[in-house]
């Protein structure tokens, strides 16, 4: 929504997260409101006026998020990449919303994992964008590429399966290393 700033398409699809705060029955008349009307959704999200005439209950907290989605579409075309993602997560309400999760640190490893993996495009490329950031999203997506994820704990017992190599110096209890018989690998 911010790369493609003005498709109602692109916008469409944010309007349900549940970090943006808005009232789904809101969400539900604007939509219906730009259908019937046949007006595009980024204008009916700016105009009061047109928010009054769609019923819209909490009209100041969709008029934001449009302001704040402007904001960080020119933004983004201006600064860099990793700038532009640290101001959308504190502005968006993101960080927030991982803070008070049930599920906050995993969610917050996996977010982890998703910058380190950008840190890495970014210094290859130092003219990376955001929309060159979609396309590398959109590509994993379609190959059902996961992001890796840094763990900082683990919430139950569990198995990691890794090579040595990866496993150096994580000092685990117990390690197994299945296939090694005597003069393959080492002593």
């Amino acid at each position: 929504a911010v790369h493609f700033f003005g498709k109602g398409e692109h916008l469409a699809r944010i309007l349900y997260i549940d970090f943006l705060n808005l009232d789904p029955l809101d969400i539900y008349r604007v939509l219906r409101f730009g259908t019937r009307k046949r007006i595009p959704l980024p204008n009916i999200m700016k105009s009061g006026k047109m928010l009054r005439d769609a019923e819209v209950m909490e009209i100041e907290k969709v008029r934001d998020l449009y302001s704040k989605l402007s904001s960080w579409s020119v933004f983004a075309r201006n600064h860099g990449l990793l700038e532009s993602l640290e101001i959308i997560a504190k502005e968006s309400g993101f960080w927030g919303h991982i803070i008070v999760h049930l599920r906050g640190q995993e969610k917050l490893d996996g977010y982890n994992g998703l910058i380190r993996n950008i840190e890495a495009l970014v210094e290859a490329h130092r003219d990376y964008t955001l929309g060159d950031l979609m396309e590398y999203l959109d590509l994993l997506k379609e190959h059902n590429v996961l992001v890796k994820k840094t763990r900082r704990y683990s919430r139950s017992p569990s198995v990691r399966l890794m090579t040595a190599h990866r496993a150096k110096g994580l000092e685990f209890d117990y390690v197994y290393l299945p296939g090694v018989v005597w003069g393959h690998w080492g002593n």
